[in-house]
């Protein structure tokens, strides 16, 4: 799967994104990284395709914490295979 670069975050633990759920609201997730390809990288595990990723403001957040999600197809967050 493929995600914008901008989605993954360096944590203590390794690294990590926010997944926007069905309420609005976001859940921290554990990944593992493959490669990177200009503005986007390669998730080997952690996130399904469809599922919607943060992309900005990753530092205000915690699990979750409530999101107004922009259009997707202008910010481009959408996981793609």
């Amino acid at each position: 799967m493929v995600v914008p670069s901008a989605a993954v975050q360096m944590g203590q633990k390794g690294n990590y994104i926010y997944v926007v759920k069905n309420d609005s609201t976001v859940e921290y997730r554990d990944i593992t990284v493959g490669s990177e390809t200009d503005d986007h990288t390669i998730i080997e595990k952690g996130i399904s395709i469809g599922e919607t990723v943060v992309t900005d403001g990753q530092l205000r957040l915690s699990q979750c914490s409530k999101v107004a999600v922009k259009d997707e197809t202008q910010a481009g967050s959408g996981v793609k295979k």
